[in-house]
C-alpha cells in the first residue's frame, strides 16, 4: 500500500472575491494533477511506500519515448 495519500500539487480554494478561473485553466490543472498522482503512483514502491530510484529511472524512460 502507498503511504502516497496527498496530492503533490496542492489545490488552492477559490475565495469568492477572487475571478473565476477560465475552463482551459481548470482543465490544465486538472490533467497536471492527474499526471502527478498517475507519475507518483508509478514509482512508488508499495512496499516500502517510498521511491524507487530504479523504478524512476524506468519510467522516466518511457515518458520520454
Amino acid at each position: 500500500m502507498s503511504l502516497v495519500t496527498q496530492s503533490a500539487v496542492p489545490t488552492i480554494p477559490q475565495r469568492s472575491s477572487e475571478p473565476k478561473t477560465s475552463r482551459l485553466v481548470q482543465w490544465v490543472r486538472a490533467v497536471a494533477e492527474a499526471r502527478t498522482r498517475m507519475y507518483l503512483e508509478a514509482v512508488t514502491n508499495p512496499a516500502t511506500g517510498r521511491i524507487d530510484p530504479a523504478l524512476e529511472k524506468q519510467v522516466l524512460r518511457m515518458m520520454a519515448l
